[in-house]
Parts: C-alpha cells; sequence; structure tokens
C-alpha cells in the first residue's frame, strides 16, 4: 500500500547512505538511485533487468527489453529501459523495490519545505513512509499576539519560518523564548486561520503536551550549541540542539558565560625597537593572547588565521556583503524556503545585521526595490519598467517572492566566492602596513568608484568603509570577543592624516559603553560613529627608520609604548652571539640604542657552524648593508666598526684649472693632492671585523 505523504510536496533533495544529492523533479530521484545502484552493483544490477524482477503487480519498472515496458520509459544506460514515475508516492515505491534488492537501510527525501522523510527499505514488504519530527524555537510575549502559551501558540503570514510551522502540522516540537530565557517546550497541533487580509493571514495551532523547563540563558547556550535565533518569530533547530536545550550541556558553566566579556588588556600599543628584534613577530603572539586569552609563543600568522577559520561562529562575513542584492540573496539562503514574503527577508538575521552596518531606515522599501528591479523581464506579477535584466527574482500572485534558476545560480556563485574569502574576512583579526599613499579613505571611509548595480555599465562613486571601520563593525555585532588590528610600520604613514577624527574616539574612556563615550560623524557617509570596547590596535615601529619624538604628540599620549630590545638568549651559536655583542657595543657608543641590530637575522644560525659559513653569510647578505646605511660617508666610524683593513684608501693628484691660460696646469706644476675612501669588497671583511671587534673587546677588559 503507498503512502500519499508525499503526494503534494516539491523534493528538494534525497540522502542516500548518508550522502545529499540535490534534485529540482521527483522522477530525478529516481533516474539518480538507478544510476548509483548501476554503477556499484552493475552485474547484478543487469540480472535483474534481464529477469524483469523489478516490476509490480501488473507493469515491469527496469527491463533489457523496451517492449515489456507499459508506461513511459527511458533508456538510462544502452540497452536497459526504466518506467518512469511522475507520482511521488509511486516513484519512491519503485526506489524502495530496487534499494531493498541491494539491502539499502537509509535513505531519507527532503522536501522543498524542509522537512524530512524517512524511507525504510525492507526485502519483500511494502515501504515505510515516516515524517521525521521537525524542532522550532517560537518567542513569546511580544506585540499583540495575545499568546496563551500552554493552549495555543499565534502567528502570522509575514512571520519569518511561519511556511515550515504549518508543514509541521501534528509533526512538530517546540520550545518557548521569552526575554532571552528558554522556559518551556510543547508539540505542535492543528494549525487554523483565524482571519484574512489583503496584506496578510493570521494562523494558530493548538499547543499540546506543555511543559514548564528550568529557564535557560540564550545567549549562554547559543555558542555552546551553535545556535543562530532569528530576530523574529520562529527559528527551525535541529533534534540535537533542542534537545541540549532542554538539558545543558554544562549548567554551571552556563552562568559563568552569561556574565562572561572579554577579558581587557591594553587597546592600543606600539611595540618599538631596532630591527630584528622581533616586533611583528611579537604583534601576532599579542593578538592571540588578545582574542583567546592565552599566550602561545608558538603562534605564526597563517596559525592565528587557521585557528580563527576553525572557530568562527559565522557563516557570513557581514562586512564582505557588498550590495543588497546580496544581503537578500544570502537572506534566501538563511531562510531556506522556495517562497518568501517581503516580511520574512526583512526579518532575517543577516538582512537585520546588513541594515545596521548601512545604516538603512527604510529595509522594506530597498528589498522591495531591488527584488523588482532584479526580477524576470517577463514576469506577469512585477510590472516594473525600470530592470536591470539579471531575471534574478519572480513572485506568485500571493506575493511570495522565489529564485529563478538564473537566481539559483548567481547565489551558489555568491556561496562560493564567501567561502574562498572567509579565511581573510570572517576573522576577528586584521594585518596592515602603513605607507607613504595610505590615506583616511583606506582606514576609516572613503568615496570609491562602482559599478552601478541597475546598470551594470555605468560607473557609480560610492562611500566605501575602510580597514579599521570594517573591523569595528564586526566587533559592534559581536561584544562577547576581542578584535584586533595590527597596523605594521604604523609611523611610515601620515599618522595625523590616516586616523583623523579617530584620534579622540581612541582613549578608553571615550569608546562605546563608557560614561564618557563620544560618537562622531562621519564626513563621507555622515553616518555616526564610534570606538566598541572590544578593538584593540597593536602598532609596530622601527625605531631607526624615525624618531619617536616625531610621532604625533596626540597619537602618542594614547597609545602605550613597549620597547623590545636584542635578545642575545634566543641565539644558539655562541660565536654568533659573541660577534653581535661586540657589535652593538660599537654601534651603541657611535650612535645609540635605537641602531642596534637584532637578534632574529642570527637565530637561524646552527650550533655548529664549521668555519663561521652561516655567520659569515648572515653578515655579508644582511648586517653588512644595515651598517654602511647607519654610517653612511662616516669613515671614522665606518673604520672603528669593520677595521682600517677593510677600508680601501685611493690617493690621487688633482689637476688645477688655469683660467688664465684656459687649460689644465701640468703635473710638473701646481697640483692638488685627493684621497678617497671605499669599503674593500675584495678582502675578508667579515674576518677583518670579526678580529677588530675581538682587540677592541681585549682593550676594554685591560682598561676596566
Amino acid at each position: 500500500m503507498v503512502n500519499n505523504n508525499l503526494l503534494n510536496k516539491k523534493v528538494k533533495a534525497f540522502i542516500l547512505d548518508g550522502k545529499r544529492i540535490e534534485v529540482k523533479q521527483w522522477n530525478e530521484v529516481l533516474i539518480k538511485v538507478v544510476e548509483i545502484l548501476y554503477e556499484k552493483h552493475q552485474d547484478e544490477f543487469l540480472i535483474l533487468a534481464q529477469q524483469n524482477k523489478i516490476r509490480g503487480q501488473n507493469n515491469i519498472y527496469l527491463s533489457t527489453e523496451k517492449s515489456n515496458i507499459i508506461g513511459t520509459s527511458e533508456e538510462i544506460k544502452p540497452g536497459l529501459f526504466l518506467e518512469i514515475k511522475f507520482n511521488a508516492p509511486f516513484m519512491i515505491d519503485t526506489c524502495v523495490k530496487f534499494l531493498s534488492e541491494f539491502n539499502y537501510q537509509d535513505f531519507k527525501i527532503e522536501t522543498s519545505d524542509n522537512l524530512l522523510f524517512s524511507v525504510i527499505p525492507e526485502k519483500n514488504e511494502p515501504q515505510k513512509i515516516e515524517p521525521e519530527i521537525n524542532y522550532f524555537i517560537l518567542r513569546t510575549g511580544g506585540g499583540n499576539w495575545k499568546d496563551v502559551p500552554n493552549k495555543k501558540y499565534n502567528f502570522s503570514s509575514n512571520t519569518a519560518g511561519q511556511k515550515q510551522v504549518r508543514s509541521s502540522e501534528n509533526n512538530g516540537k517546540f520550545v518557548y523564548l521569552e526575554q532571552g530565557k528558554f522556559y518551556a517546550i510543547g508539540e505542535i497541533g492543528s494549525v487554523t486561520v483565524d482571519e484574512e487580509s489583503e496584506k496578510e493571514i493570521f494562523y494558530h495551532f493548538d499547543v499540546f503536551n506543555y511543559q514548564e523547563i528550568s529557564p535557560v540563558e540564550s545567549k549562554a547556550l547559543k555558542l555552546k550549541i551553535n545556535l543562530q535565533i532569528n530576530q523574529g518569530g520562529i527559528t527551525k533547530i535541529s533534534k540535537e540542539q533542542f534537545d541540549n536545550i532542554i538539558n545543558p550541556p554544562s549548567s554551571s558553566n552556563l552562568i559563568t558565560t552569561v556574565n562572561k566579556k572579554p577579558k581587557q588588556f591594553i587597546k592600543q600599543i606600539i611595540l618599538y625597537g631596532p630591527p630584528g628584534t622581533g616586533k611583528t613577530y611579537n604583534s601576532i603572539i599579542k593578538a592571540h593572547e588578545i582574542i583567546f586569552g592565552i599566550s602561545d609563543s608558538s603562534i605564526t600568522f597563517s596559525k592565528l588565521q587557521a585557528k580563527l577559520l576553525s572557530t568562527s561562529k559565522r557563516d557570513v562575513d557581514i562586512t564582505q556583503i557588498s550590495s543588497w542584492l546580496n544581503a537578500i540573496m544570502l537572506a534566501f539562503h538563511e531562510i531556506q524556503s522556495e517562497k518568501i514574503q517581503v516580511n520574512e527577508i526583512k526579518n532575517s538575521k543577516i538582512i537585520q545585521e546588513y541594515s545596521l552596518i548601512t545604516n538603512n531606515h527604510t529595509m522594506r522599501n530597498t528589498i522591495w526595490y531591488t527584488l523588482q528591479a532584479e526580477s524576470r523581464l517577463d514576469s506577469d506579477t512585477v510590472k516594473q519598467k525600470r530592470k536591470t535584466g539579471n531575471e534574478f527574482f519572480d513572485k506568485d500572485s500571493e506575493s511570495n517572492w522565489y529564485l529563478t534558476e538564473k537566481g539559483k545560480v548567481y547565489l551558489k556563485s555568491l556561496r562560493e566566492d564567501i567561502q574562498d574569502s572567509s579565511s581573510t574576512s570572517i576573522s576577528q583579526f586584521n594585518f596592515i602596513t602603513f605607507h607613504q599613499s595610505f590615506s583616511y579613505e583606506d582606514f576609516i571611509e572613503g568615496i570609491k568608484p562602482d559599478l552601478d548595480e541597475v546598470e551594470g555599465s555605468k560607473i557609480v562613486y560610492t562611500v566605501k568603509d575602510g580597514i579599521f571601520k570594517e573591523i569595528c563593525i564586526k566587533a559592534s555585532l559581536d561584544t562577547e570577543n576581542n578584535y584586533v588590528l595590527i597596523i605594521d610600520e604604523i609611523n611610515r604613514g601620515n599618522i595625523s592624516k590616516i586616523f583623523g577624527e579617530l584620534i579622540t574616539l581612541l582613549e578608553d574612556n571615550k569608546r562605546t559603553g563608557e560614561k564618557e563615550a563620544i560618537t562622531v560623524r562621519l564626513p563621507y557617509s555622515k553616518k555616526d560613529f564610534s570606538v566598541p570596547n572590544n578593538v584593540y590596535i597593536i602598532g609596530t615601529m622601527n625605531s631607526t627608520d624615525k624618531s619617536i619624538a616625531l610621532v604625533d604628540v596626540a597619537l602618542r599620549r594614547r597609545f602605550h609604548f613597549e620597547r623590545l630590545n636584542v635578545n642575545y638568549d634566543l641565539i644558539l651559536n655562541e660565536e654568533a652571539k659573541k660577534f653581535l655583542m661586540g657589535l652593538n657595543g660599537i654601534i651603541c657608543a657611535l650612535k645609540n640604542p635605537d641602531f642596534e641590530i637584532g637578534h632574529s637575522y642570527f637565530m637561524n644560525i646552527p650550533k655548529i657552524d664549521e668555519g663561521n659559513k652561516e655567520l659569515k653569510k648572515v653578515f655579508s647578505t644582511k648586517i653588512l648593508s644595515l651598517i654602511e646605511e647607519y654610517f653612511f660617508n662616516d669613515w671614522e666610524a665606518l673604520a672603528t666598526i669593520l677595521s682600517p683593513d677593510s677600508i680601501q684608501i685611493e690617493k690621487r693628484k688633482k689637476l688645477v684649472w688655469d683660467e688664465d691660460s684656459g687649460e689644465f696646469k701640468k703635473e710638473s706644476e701646481e697640483v692638488d693632492k685627493i684621497s678617497g675612501r671605499c669599503i674593500d669588497y675584495n678582502k675578508d671583511i667579515f674576518e677583518n671585523t670579526r678580529k677588530n671587534l675581538e682587540n677592541q673587546q681585549k682593550a676594554q677588559d685591560i682598561t676596566k
């Protein structure tokens, strides 16, 4: 006997042996199941076809002879004919007959309204199709709904997720949420229409098996079970999430999590010091400590990115959504329903967050305009004249919007692009380098060229967020976590120009949530802006590049400065350590400690370095050029460091021009004596320097 649960359903996918396969029509399910079985069990499959074993009372479903099949048939493989089914239950019946021959026990159908139907084939027995129970979070206590939680629950056709609830009539369970707490559970009964209007239909369902539970804070639980709750109305959840709400993973931990605030660190810090002292390396370690609350000296840039990506709770980085079109597309993906109304789009989490960062106060109008502009040109229901021609959307006579085939392709491409860029955009951490061309427009916001959303070939100029504003937006949407921006070579940019009004907002007591919090109106977007309390800036600065005294005084007052000195203990090779200590000793005497040479240049020299080969290589390729730059044209200092033997002196006679005779004087007459100096690269400069440093150290020891 055929079960009719699927008669009026549209198929979305089927699951066979744990593998999910998307389809568009019911007959695709049968064809794909047959193809899978043919690939895995070709010999046995052909025997079934030859013997006409897959059949009903009167019809043969699979045969090697087309004439044996009475109904519509398709040649799925050369010489292999299959009767095509157009009725969903009969198609499932045929699938079960195939699967039961090969003892498959895991076969499910997923419908377009996101319901799962388990199909359990048993050999020589009719199939059993049982709809799986669906689970929901339902909000109560809001608006004028007049819910009677233990008897009935009210909702409307504009409530996000309402279609899924209606599809779960007499087959769903729910948990109630009010004022941030889960407080009761129940089961969905019959759904009734209470009132209808042109714009909205009001429903209620009867509540069965109502039972109050110990209140659980939703804020505490959502991180533990990866739960995202729709701001308006109804959220579909998994059975596992439902069970975890009723029996939380650890009730004692939940209380702590509720009041948890990100650990506090110095809000903005600049690591400065000589080259090679590990400023960038230490900035990554500090970023890790700020984000995760623990210090890890083994962390690197790539490891930090990988760790952030693996722990990220966000599926989409809101700041990377470039347009309302993309936001609406992602709302379709979030809602997971074939047809949705504008209010459902408006109430989706992604649209709510996107409107917040775009400061849009006319969401509904913007959504309507975008849907109509991107609708099919030949739509019977959308009559707007000005359309883009993309044809991504259309709507039915009841104002339910849906994606066209082009829209589905665009959404798939958009999702792939987002996933590809997630390693850099989703993380709580960003890394930039200041340079002379870096500007306020790159850091906060600026006017940039873009393609018009309606007329793709037309260039328009729009206000684009800079990297710091982006990270502030992300932090404001995720106050339970810390966000870090590392600015390498911070003193190489025009700091006053880049930071602009941010100079004031950076102070601890001027940030969002503080008593003296300040909000400024940004000059380009005219939007209010403040710096969240969970945003941290780590700058790095080479002390030889520019003196700290030349950094903007207003900025210097707002940053904590931490000097990184040369750490000789990190050098394994004793000869290299001794060489660097002697070298830095002379540099400090001739210049100052800002010009020392850091330990990182020497850290890769092995403990045993025969003939000082690696040390000599480091000196020749990395250190010598630094010394020449530090003491450019200061031959006394160069000779003091490299030894006089490394300096080549050329003495020459310079001819003198005689103005009276209009010619050079002869060498026998008056001449000028000149001498020139240069580093003699033909000599062993490293060995000369090493011996020179040893001699100077001995002389210093004797003096002491």
